[in-house]
Order: structure tokens, then C-alpha cells, then sequence
């Protein structure tokens, strides 16, 4: 049996509206951690820039500085979630009942990348960042040899307490770049994870 082209054409820009109404109007929230980088590749190799030196007075020749970069390489992955509808809804001209799914499949696909981003944070304590440390560590070492800035932590193992979280926000105050210079963070959100231990530690925003 052939289906009427004009029928497939209406579901389809039907099923559209409903998806992308439901995608429009779904908040994600994995912007509030992460920086979101377009990327049109296979894979991308991201450089971190050494910290960009401080103005001075000119006096004398330029001075110019040289600024350490890390490569850090991140492989694409390509992800999809498929659905199919009768045949017979099709011709009998049912689709509204399908409006419900294709709102769950748009909130499943805006939403996924708060999935992959905030299920990375109980990995921060021993996945590697690009210093080869853990991004959250105790050790975090200067840019290159020959700066001021000492090796800095940005980790905590106290319990969360109004102690131990005004302990933790005073620490980001004080961290400072590979050219000691302050960071200048202003901690603005504190992400909390339900578990049945204590947590190792809770950062807001720490810059690793």
C-alpha cells in the first residue's frame, strides 16, 4: 500500500513544530559549569593559553612575552535516538496522539548534555585535565617553570557545612595564575551531589 506523500509531508512538519516548540522552551543547565565550544570535526585539539601578562609601563624595548599552551585533544562522539510511527496512524491521520512522545524525545535531546556534563563531576577527583592532574586536585602545578605561582589546590575533603563551604570560597579567592596574578573568581554556584559518604570535596567553579 502506498502512502499519500502529502500525509507524510504534514506528519513530518507536524512532528517538527511539536519537537522543536518542547526543545525551545526546555532549560538545560550544563552551561552554569561548562563552556560550550562549536566544533566541526572529527576531533578537536584545544589549546590552553599560559596566562596573558600584565600590563606595565613602556619603558625602553617591547617586552615580549611567551605563552605556554597545552594541547588537549577531545574525540567526538555522535549520539541519536530513533522512533517510529505506524503506518496505519499514519493514514488514519492520528497524529496528535503522537504529540506527548515527540515532546519526551525533544526534552530527551535537550537535555542530554546536562546528562554527560554534570555525570562527569564524580569523575573530577581522578579523570586527568590537561595539566595531568586530576581536575579537581590538591596539586595543581604553575603553567611552566620560572612563574611565581605556586602549586595550588582547588580541592576540599571536609563535610559541607556553612564552615567548610565559606573555607572553600575564600580559597578560590586567593588562586592566582601561572604569573601570579589574582583569578579574580566570583563563586556563584555551589553544586551539591546526594550521596550515601560524604563527599571528597565540593568545588564552585574552580578554574582546572
Amino acid at each position: 500500500m502506498i502512502i499519500n506523500q502529502a500525509s507524510i509531508r504534514e506528519a513530518f512538519s507536524a512532528f517538527n513544530t511539536v519537537f522543536n516548540k518542547a526543545f525551545s522552551e526546555t532549560e538545560a543547565q550544563y552551561t552554569k559549569i561548562a563552556m560550550e565550544v562549536p566544533s566541526d570535526t572529527r576531533d578537536e585539539t584545544y589549546a590552553w593559553l599560559g596566562a596573558v601578562p600584565s600590563m606595565r609601563e613602556w619603558i625602553g624595548d617591547r617586552q615580549i612575552k611567551n605563552l605556554a599552551a597545552y594541547g588537549y585533544t577531545i574525540h567526538n562522539k555522535d549520539f541519536e535516538l530513533t522512533v517510529s510511527v505506524p503506518r496505519n496512524d499514519v493514514e488514519d491521520d492520528r497524529i496528535g496522539v503522537f504529540k506527548p512522545m515527540f515532546q519526551d524525545l525533544a526534552y530527551s535531546a535537550r537535555l542530554h548534555p546536562d546528562k554527560l556534563v554534570f555525570g562527569l563531576l564524580p569523575k573530577a577527583f581522578t579523570e586527568l585535565c590537561f595539566d595531568g592532574k586530576p581536575f579537581i586536585s590538591d596539586n595543581h602545578a604553575p603553567g611552566y617553570e620560572g612563574k611565581k605561582a605556586k602549586a595550588q589546590s582547588n580541592k576540599g575533603t571536609a563535610q559541607l557545612t556553612p564552615g567548610s563551604y565559606e573555607a572553600a570560597r575564600t580559597q578560590m579567592l586567593t588562586l592566582v595564575n601561572d604569573e601570579g596574578e589574582p583569578l579574580r573568581i566570583v563563586p556563584d554556584l555551589l553544586v551539591v551531589q546526594q550521596h550515601s559518604k560524604p563527599l571528597q570535596g565540593a568545588s564552585c567553579r574552580y578554574p582546572y
